[in-house]
């Protein structure tokens, strides 16, 4: 039978029985539904700087002997399931009580988190998506790099720029055809892409006294060095899987 043209499309279940199992036991302020979480979530998490590390810390384990800098943070969020989980982007974190400006980066459409490059969506998509790694790897994280930045100002890692600058620098860490694609798609929708077209579509490798993607005018090597790394990679990686530029 087929469906009604008028049906509402369900979201996609992101909790397993042993996600609602291990949610309850660790963070028990939190409320649980198939497809949303929400409630007040309070951690302890630690960065370590010199290994790139981050820790979260309970009163179950030892803390390690590199913990770096220890922070705790309380905040009211909402987790919400994806139309597609499988194969369109990672869950919307929602978060209350902080500013949702880019420099905190929240998505100005909706206010979501922005918790990584989209570049990196699919490595916590493929082959499944596990709400337990995305929760700890991407969530807390965030949480914890919003405590850092209210007490010092910045981000303790480093940070990728907005736009098609911080796809390029995303890029440079990144490889594989299915990153080439999703990255020329991303890279399509930037307001820059006709001159970054014409500049990827060049024989030669690009030089470093490129004028920057960022239009601060300033030289791309001295201004976001890992862009040009990125343009460098994904201009190399075009010959050997080519892609229709659009």
């Amino acid at each position: 039978m087929l469906a009604s043209r008028h049906a509402r499309p369900t979201l996609q279940i992101m909790l397993s029985r042993e996600d609602n199992v291990w949610l309850a036991r660790e963070y028990p302020q939190l409320t649980t539904a198939p497809h949303e979480v929400k409630g007040l979530l309070k951690f302890t998490g630690a960065y370590h700087k010199e290994s790139g590390r981050f820790f979260i810390l309970n009163d179950a384990e030892p803390a390690p002997v590199e913990v770096g800098t220890v922070l705790s943070g309380a905040f009211e969020i909402k987790i919400r399931g994806q139309l597609d989980l499988e194969a369109t982007s990672l869950p919307k974190v929602f978060v209350a009580g902080i500013p949702h400006t880019l420099d905190n980066h929240f998505y100005q459409d909706d206010f979501s988190a922005c918790l990584c490059s989209p570049l990196q969506h699919q490595d916590f998509l493929v082959p499944e998506f596990r709400f337990r790694r995305f929760f700890n790897e991407l969530v807390l994280p965030f949480l914890y790099g919003q405590v850092f930045l209210s007490t010092h100002g910045r981000w303790p890692w480093v940070e990728f720029a907005h736009g098609a600058t911080g796809i390029l620098e995303a890029y440079a860490i990144s490889n594989g055809r299915r990153a080439t694609q999703k990255c020329i798609g991303l890279l399509a929708q930037d307001g820059n892409w006709t001159r970054i077209k014409s500049v990827l579509m060049q024989e030669s490798q690009l030089q470093a006294d490129l004028r920057c993607f960022c239009r601060s005018g300033k030289i791309i090597s001295e201004c976001h060095p890992q862009a040009l790394q990125g343009a460098r990679l994904l201009q190399t990686d075009l010959k050997f899987w080519p892609v229709a530029l659009p």
